[in-house]
Order: structure tokens, then C-alpha cells, then sequence
């Protein structure tokens, strides 16, 4: 009866567990779209043309917890599961950039960058100190990429740093169209 049991139970196992599979987002995926914007985004916001130093950011948790941009309406490019599953992406807030997988830029952790920070000094303590250990007064920053249940939009952040009044940035959301990533929409931008 048990032998039965299991292997009447065992198909459906296995199809949720492929149901499952599109509930998550790929290193392959995930890393198309933040080596695009490496490569054709971020050089817009500097004049540097060498390589340089790039960190995690942390503006998903703070930006997207607001509502507006991630409503069901008539202009919304994403529908409820989209929403719901952005939700999950962003709920797992573990997002560290993998330096094996990262095109012509040197990853810092977000840690290590906040470790050069002591509470209540001035930011440009900060920046002294980016600079004796890395010969640089800047780094770039992108957010994890929030991805629509089929993979083909997505919501990042970036930006660029070079001190406390110095650095720009966006918000943008992409569509992958064809096997190249086109920006669509500009949530937001910012200029220090």
C-alpha cells in the first residue's frame, strides 16, 4: 500500500518541484543583466575608463518598498504574480555580487566598504580612507535585479560614488528583447 502511495504521490512531487524552478532567478539571469549595465550603463555616469570598483547597493530594500511603482493599473508592466514574486526576490535579502561572474569591474563588498565607515564621523573620513586603500576617490553600485516571473523585465538600481556631494545614478527597468536587454522605463534618478 505504501509502495502505491508513493508512487502515486511521486508525479506530483516532481511537478511542483518544476513548477518551483520558475520561482527563481538563475546566476546565468541574473548576472545578463547586471554585466549590461556594467558595460553600457554605468560608463554614462562616469568619465573613468578604466575598470574600477563596484559594491552591492542597498537602495532595493529602501526604494521598492514603495507601492507606486509595483501596482496592478492600466499602465503597469507587471501583473500581480510579477508583483508577488518581486516581493519574494526581495524579501531575500542576501544579495552579494559574485567576482567571478562580474566583467571588467573589481567587486568590494558592501561590508568591507562599510567597515571604512565610523558612525557619527564625517563622510569624508569615509573617503579618505576608500582612497589610501584602493588609490581611488570612487566606486559604482547596483542593486540586485528584481526580475518579472518570466525573466524578461526587470527592475536595477546603480549609481556612482566619489564623495559625499559627488555621484549620480538611477532606477530603470529593462526588457529583454530578443538576447539583448533594452531600458524601458526610468523609475527614478539621482544626483549628488
Amino acid at each position: 500500500m505504501r509502495k502505491i502511495l508513493y508512487i502515486l504521490l511521486f508525479p506530483l512531487i516532481i511537478s511542483c518541484t518544476k513548477k518551483g524552478d520558475t520561482k527563481t532567478v538563475t546566476d546565468k539571469e541574473m548576472y545578463s543583466i547586471i554585466n549590461f549595465v556594467i558595460s553600457t550603463e554605468l560608463p554614462r555616469l562616469s568619465n573613468t575608463s578604466d575598470k574600477g570598483y563596484i559594491t552591492e547597493s542597498f537602495t532595493n530594500s529602501l526604494f521598492f518598498r514603495q507601492k507606486e511603482y509595483l501596482n496592478t493599473n492600466a499602465d503597469s508592466l507587471f501583473n500581480k504574480k510579477d508583483i508577488e514574486f518581486i516581493h519574494q526576490q526581495m524579501n531575500d535579502t542576501l544579495f552579494k555580487l559574485n567576482p567571478d561572474l562580474i566583467k571588467s569591474k573589481t567587486v568590494v563588498s558592501f561590508d568591507t566598504l562599510m567597515k571604512l565607515r565610523n558612525k557619527g564621523e564625517r563622510s569624508s573620513k569615509f573617503w579618505e580612507r576608500f582612497s589610501e586603500k584602493y588609490g581611488k576617490h570612487e566606486y559604482f553600485s547596483i542593486s540586485k535585479p528584481l526580475f518579472s516571473v518570466d525573466k524578461k523585465t526587470v527592475i536595477v538600481s546603480y549609481g556612482f560614488h566619489c564623495g559625499s556631494l559627488c555621484g549620480g545614478g538611477s532606477t530603470e527597468i529593462y526588457r529583454l528583447v530578443g538576447k539583448k536587454w533594452e531600458r524601458i522605463k526610468t523609475i527614478e534618478t539621482w544626483v549628488s
